[in-house]
């Protein structure tokens, strides 16, 4: 090979543009799925506290409470994100008790899914298989618990 010959390269080539944007692809593209998450979830909260649920028809209806009137686990989370976004805790758990006790958990989990997706160190939370089944049955008791006409368990109904 003389001087002036440029030698043969197999496989990809990478010119830099990779590296200089902070590593391969794939470790970058780990970030997507919990910013969008973020970012959907964040929209939606602020337009929740800046759009009342409890006097907007801007929210669908629950379909189980509008045909029952009973309380799905669902029934007051938008009023108890909207409370709690307005510093009314009392008013929130009023509405969902159960929401009040998800929400920083979730907010949580979505802050080490976003920290280890940008390389942080911070601890994995590994939840075990029947964690599902432990969350719907929690779910199912809460709905149940919430309707059952005992004077001391009516205050986890979502107040209208």
């Amino acid at each position: 090979m003389s001087a002036t010959e440029t030698p043969a390269v197999e496989g990809p080539v990478d010119s830099g543009a990779t590296a200089a944007a902070g590593g391969s692809g794939r470790r970058w593209a780990g970030w997507v799925p919990p910013a969008a998450t973020g970012a959907v979830m964040a929209a939606a909260t602020a337009y929740t506290t800046v759009v009342n649920p409890n006097t907007s028809s801007a929210f669908p209806v629950c379909p189980l409470r509008y045909l029952t009137g009973i309380d799905c686990p669902g029934c007051g989370g938008l009023r108890a994100v909207h409370a709690l976004t307005h510093g009314r805790l009392v008013d929130a758990l009023d509405f969902n008790a159960l929401a009040v006790v998800v929400l920083p958990v979730l907010a949580v989990a979505w802050v080490l899914w976003m920290g280890r997706s940008l390389g942080l160190r911070l601890p994995e939370v590994r939840l075990g298989p029947r964690a599902g089944i432990v969350v719907m049955v929690a779910m199912v008791v809460f709905g149940v618990v919430r309707n059952l006409p005992v004077g001391a368990l009516e205050v986890l109904r979502s107040s209208t």
